[in-house]
């Protein structure tokens, strides 16, 4: 009797714990889904989406257009209690704001409770943003706001929905939605569907561009409307057609007649390394590209304080500290002469990092290359320079070395920390020119006596 009792205890304890472990599995789930949307009427301009994205300005609202009463559900994963929740007016139409609405809540979607009413509301402001507390929060999976009247009858407009758990916390800022008609948005993020019906599952040779503006579309590959951010690989281009990964930056929205941008490229294949490309273009033409640091901000662009450190021209050479000097976009767009500036402008840096323990830090190198041909080969000549430190005598010098065709460096001039200059080679002089036009090399025997020789 109690062997068989002792059996069902078992049975039950297994049935238990299983049922437990599905329960905190759906638990589990439950607390890692975020939420989704339904509407009483959406449009795929301006679906219910927008009114959590953060946006406050432009097309960042919901307009559902008829009669009222219009509404909008969040479904959680699992039940929410809120204790507050705002709407919040744009930059525009704030007449087409609602002025009575109810909250409700509801657990399964089909029965609900009231939470809260409002009626005849005072007119909205632009960018107004109201808070409305509800009295007996009550915890729930489904709430929807439902808007039975507005300033004006056949429209609405609202910009921005808040809803505040029991903690305070705004439980629309932490959620990726994704619509029926292809939108998918998460906190100050819009991706929206511009190319027709459809989730986003179905779009095919569809890739994400960002449209001028601040949002972020979906578009087929190859469209010619270049956005500003634009990370996905090309539709299998060959890196001379286009890159495979980049980022472009749009000065004006760009046309198929004319475009002004600068594209951070990188490719890369089987046959060609790694590779960043930087390329500015404006009305079909290369453009210079220039590094300038801001100053001093003002409304009036022609008017803020630049400096420029260094540019690329149409041509590719880099110039570094070009003007040496400062001063306001129009006058450093129209090459002003007097843009010079008297203080010392450090133009360009290498060095070494900084030591770790005691010891030399010799600079890096600054090393130019020229080359010429002759009948039978080509001819490397290198030239590099650095600062040499030498700790027996606390001394550091500017070193120049040299060497052709891949031979050793040698010294050809030291400039040392006290100022003297020397030349290592002893064959090696100084090259003067007589007003006459004669040119004259000085050197010197062992015996320190100095000899002038003519060069021809």
């Amino acid at each position: 009797m109690f062997k068989g009792r002792k059996n069902v205890v078992i049975v039950l304890i297994v049935i238990v714990l299983i049922l437990s472990h599905a329960s905190i599995n759906d638990a589990m789930k439950k607390s890692s889904d975020e939420f989704s949307l339904k509407a009483s009427k959406s449009t795929t301009e301006h679906p219910p989406a927008y009114v959590f994205d953060g946006v406050t300005d432009g097309d960042g609202f919901w307009e559902p257009t008829g009669a009222y009463p219009f509404w909008i559900e969040v479904i959680y994963g699992s039940s929410k209690i809120i204790k507050k929740y705002s709407l919040c007016s744009g930059s525009d139409a704030e007449e087409r704001m609602p002025v009575s609405w109810q909250l409700h809540g509801s657990d399964d979607g089909l029965t609900w409770e009231i939470l809260d009413i409002r009626a005849n509301v005072k007119s909205w402001k632009k960018r107004q943003i109201r808070d409305y507390t509800v009295l007996k929060p009550k915890a729930f999976k489904h709430y929807r706001l439902r808007f039975t009247e507005g300033g004006n009858p056949t429209v609405m407009r609202i910009y921005e929905i808040n809803l505040y758990d029991d903690d305070g916390t705004n439980s629309m800022k932490g959620g990726f939605m994704e619509l029926p008609d292809g939108s998918i948005g998460w906190p100050n993020v819009r991706m929206t569907n511009r190319v027709g019906g459809g989730g986003l599952s179905d779009l095919k040779g569809v890739g994400k561009r960002a449209q001028p503006g601040g949002t972020i579309a979906i578009q087929p590959r190859g469209d010619y409307m270049r956005g500003a951010i634009d990370m996905l690989p090309t539709a299998g281009k060959l890196p001379q057609a286009d890159a495979l990964a980049e980022v472009t930056l749009h000065r004006i929205v760009p046309s198929k007649s004319g475009f002004e941008m600068v594209r951070y490229a990188a490719l890369a294949t089987d046959t060609v390394p790694f590779g960043i490309i930087v390329e500015s273009g404006g009305a079909g033409k290369a453009r210079p590209f220039v590094f300038w640091t801001l100053r001093e901000e003002t409304a009036d662009f022609s008017k803020m304080l630049f400096s420029e450190a260094f540019r690329i021209t149409e041509d590719g050479l880099v110039q570094v500290g070009r003007k040496r000097g400062s001063g306001t976009a129009d006058k450093i767009l129209k090459d002003d002469p007097a843009l010079v500036d008297s203080k010392p402008v450090d133009a360009l840096f290498l060095e070494k990092q900084d030591p770790g323990k005691q010891g030399v830090y010799n600079s890096d190198y600054l090393k130019i290359v020229a080359k010429s041909r002759d009948s039978r080969k080509v001819h490397r000549y290198e030239w590099r320079l650095n600062v040499q430190i030498n700790d027996k005598n606390n001394d550091a010098a500017l070193v120049i070395s040299s060497s052709k065709d891949g031979s050793s460096y040698n010294d050809k001039l030291i400039v040392r920390h006290d100022g003297n200059v020397e030349l290592s080679d002893p064959e090696a002089g100084i090259v003067m020119s007589s007003p006459g036009g004669k040119r004259f090399k000085i050197t010197v025997d062992d015996a320190g006596r100095q000899k002038t020789s003519p060069i021809k």
